[in-house]
């Protein structure tokens, strides 16, 4: 049976970011097909009216219409759609702002491809949540087995998501889905790409850059913050994921937020 892909909108004033977009992520792993590319908001709006995309990722300032008006406009017609924005640098109001408007993440520029499909799998998971509600969803659709794995998939990353900072394992998720450890393992792996473990670490990286950013909290304290039970073990999984210490990134990332 043939899939029927979630269709995704970028709206991005730089052309050639919205291509690298498109050539880092292998869309169809995610159920997704980029469908249209914007240079302007309004262009964007159009697109978006005339298509209903299930997903967009827009820039934050763009010419004709900015990013936010972009998504509160489109969520007025269509309120299912899940949105990313991204940002050539930090902004905590308009962090804030975005936030109100319920947009799943926002990713500053340059964009690191890991970070973009773990969003990405987040934004999928919510798209199927939200596809069960009303209809058969499209991720169903693709064959017997992922009609199987999906909902236990999506279980997984939605407590992952919300409880991060807990002590989560392996163990206490196959038991809270009641599945054997094996079996969640394995599907979660072929699901997505990745270890379970390796997405909980993400989340909690993701996490902690979000606090390095707009906090002065010390490094120990977004540690405990995040879910990492030990201060090396959160120092060493940053390095490893963003290939830089926590505190390189903080002084890199955020200048223009402790001026």
């Amino acid at each position: 049976m043939a899939l029927d892909m979630y269709k995704v909108l970028i709206a991005e004033d730089e052309i050639w970011v919205a291509k690298n977009l498109c050539r880092i992520v292998n869309w169809s792993d995610y159920y997704m097909q980029v469908e249209h590319i914007a240079t302007d908001g309004i262009e964007a709006l159009r697109l978006a009216k005339e298509n209903l995309p299930d997903l967009i990722i827009t820039d934050y300032r763009m010419p004709g219409m900015d990013g936010l008006e972009l998504i509160r406009q489109y969520k007025e017609i269509n309120p299912d759609a899940v949105c990313i924005v991204l940002s050539g640098y930090s902004d905590f109001e308009y962090v804030q702002k975005a936030l109100r408007l319920s947009v799943l993440d926002y990713l500053l520029k340059p964009i690191d491809n890991v970070n973009l499909e773990e969003t990405l799998l987040r934004a999928v998971a919510i798209l199927h949540n939200s596809g069960n509600e009303t209809n058969n969803s499209k991720i169903s659709e693709a064959s017997l087995d992922q009609m199987k794995m999906n909902p236990y998939i999506s279980e997984a990353i939605a407590y992952i998501d919300d409880y991060y900072q807990q002590d989560i394992t392996l163990s206490f998720l196959a038991d809270k889905l009641s599945l054997s450890e094996s079996y969640l393992s394995d599907m979660f792996s072929r699901v997505t790409n990745t270890t379970l473990s390796r997405y909980l670490a993400s989340v909690r990286v993701e996490k902690a850059k979000q606090l390095l950013l707009y906090t002065d909290y010390t490094l120990e304290i977004i540690a405990s913050r995040t879910g990492f039970k030990e201060y090396r073990h959160f120092l060493s999984t940053f390095k490893r994921l963003c290939e830089e210490t926590p505190s390189q990134f903080r002084k890199k990332n955020s200048k223009e937020f402790y001026k």
